[in-house]
């Protein structure tokens, strides 16, 4: 028993230090914030500096934003007075297959238009 906490303390302070490792603004990155201009290349270049984990911060402000993919070990902190913003340009949205757990044959052959913030790996996150 004692074996197996230690095993878990141990994995718990490998995932913090990795989820630590980066802590970036997205205003680092050239964000606008204004609501008006997308601010996906500044997400795509802090998502790309925390690949491996960390967290990336919004300053108060409004961004517009495409869909995009958070990947493990990450974690996006919001300040107050941020605010995300969905585009409304349907051809940002990418087309997903759906789930294969869905019960009914005809919704499994439908695509479907992904969430904002979406994950295909289903770790950590």
């Amino acid at each position: 028993m004692r074996q197996a906490v230690t095993s878990v303390l141990c994995a718990l302070a490998v995932v913090a230090s990795v989820v630590e490792a980066c802590d970036v603004s997205l205003t680092d990155f050239g964000a606008h914030g204004n609501g008006i201009d997308y601010d996906d290349e500044a997400l795509t270049a802090a998502l790309a500096k925390c690949s491996n984990g960390g967290i990336i911060t919004f300053p108060s402000g409004k961004y517009l934003l495409s869909p995009f993919e958070l990947k493990s070990n990450m974690e996006l902190r919001l300040e107050k007075g941020s605010v995300l913003l969905a585009t409304t340009d349907w051809s940002r949205w990418p087309v997903v297959p759906p789930l294969p757990s869905y019960p009914d044959v005809r919704a499994r052959k439908t695509s479907y238009i992904c969430s904002l913030i979406f994950n295909t790996v289903y770790n950590l996150i």
